[in-house]
């Protein structure tokens, strides 16, 4: 969906969901409808008005009352086309009674109430998708064991409950290395400061370190150097189009962000620097680079995230189509690509036709020297 498409489309499905909710106002209360149009328009804004003076508390109130609010839309879009399809078909037969619509309207509420509960569930109760890879490179160690976490969006919404969460999680893992692959940050900087959430991150565990990349997120609150500053002091190693050894036999290459206004090096001039004996990791926030990077055999597995797999059906269709690969785990040339659907949501704190979630990837090396 091209990004021009993006506002006229909620402003139509806003309408539609608004001309329904105005017949439930009137039908239900037999109250003036402008006592409902007025809240909706203000309710239906104010998560974008909130962007815009969330360095406020009351701004920010405002975005996650207006997050919250927005949640309501899709499972209430999910029930109304249906009921209404069934309302004109019944009407058009002359089939139609004020009992059948109450009928209509009660076993609408509870799949509408069923439906809010699913995507809430989907967002706030992580999975871990456990992967092995076989490896025919050499080492020292039998494995390489990584937990990788992508998009948590830490701010007014995603807090330090979402933290505290992730850590328990993941450090149950006993991963060698964590790594968080972008957009760790929704877009402002203040909250994370605020709450001191940079301190619950630093509780992440693992034998050998925490990497990061950057995500297009970190870019949008101008506030990337002093996210950077805060990630560095909780011992976490940020790179940017950089090669960390570890051991004998692992690389792992942390690239710029696509959306980074600094130049970001080429796939091929920053794979040259990694050796062909080792086993090589990219960390790249945006999988648009797939393909390109699974020409090489310097390179061995990919993680990236971005896509959130849509967060919400249909919008999987939509990345599925501008992304060569949007959601999970293929293999092509001996290279290994995975696409998490992402810890955190970005918006509406709901998921449906994907689920947050944590990989953890156990590398086995076949010829280890242990």
């Amino acid at each position: 969906m091209k990004k021009q498409y993006a506002a006229p489309i909620f402003i139509l499905l806003s309408l539609y969901i608004g001309f329904n909710g105005a017949f439930l106002f009137d039908y239900i209360l037999e109250m003036n409808v402008y006592y409902f149009w007025i809240p909706f328009v203000v309710f239906t804004l104010s998560f974008f008005l909130g962007r815009f003076i969330d360095h406020l508390a009351i701004g920010r109130f405002i975005k996650v009352f207006g997050a919250l609010f927005l949640s309501l839309f899709l499972p209430f879009l999910y029930v109304a086309i249906p009921v209404d399809l069934l309302l004109i078909s019944l009407y058009s037969l002359e089939l139609l009674t004020s009992h059948l619509i109450n009928i209509i309207l009660i076993i609408g509420l509870f799949t509408f109430i069923t439906l809010l509960l699913v995507m809430y569930r989907n967002a706030w109760s992580p999975v871990v998708q456990h992967h092995t890879i076989n490896s025919t490179k050499g080492s020292e160690a039998s494995s390489f064991k990584i937990a990788v976490i992508t998009d948590i969006h830490l701010g007014n919404i995603n807090g330090n409950r979402r933290i505290q969460q992730l850590v328990k999680k993941v450090n149950r893992l006993e991963a060698d290395a964590i790594a968080l692959v972008g957009d760790v940050m929704e877009d402002n900087i203040e909250p994370l400061k605020r709450n001191k959430m940079f301190d619950e991150l630093s509780k992440l565990q693992s034998k050998l370190g925490t990497f990061v990349v950057l995500g297009n997120h970190e870019f949008y609150g101008q506030d990337v150097d002093e996210y950077v500053e805060h990630m560095q002091r909780a011992n976490f190693s940020l790179l940017r189009d950089e090669i960390i050894n570890l051991g004998d036999s692992i690389s792992i290459i942390g690239r710029k962000d696509a959306e980074d206004p600094s130049d970001r090096k080429l796939a091929k001039h920053i794979v040259n620097d990694v050796s062909k004996d080792r086993f090589g990791i990219v960390l790249d926030h945006q999988p648009l680079d797939l393909d390109e990077l699974s020409d090489y055999d310097h390179i061995d597995l990919i993680f990236s995230g971005h896509t959130h797999r849509g967060q919400v059906s249909p919008l999987q269709f939509v990345t599925n189509k501008k992304f060569p690969l949007d959601y999970g785990i293929k293999t092509t040339k001996g290279t290994s690509m995975i696409v998490s659907s992402g810890f955190g949501t970005w918006g509406p704190p709901i998921r449906l036709g994907s689920r947050s979630e944590i990989r953890f990837v156990d590398v086995r090396f076949r010829n280890a020297t242990s």
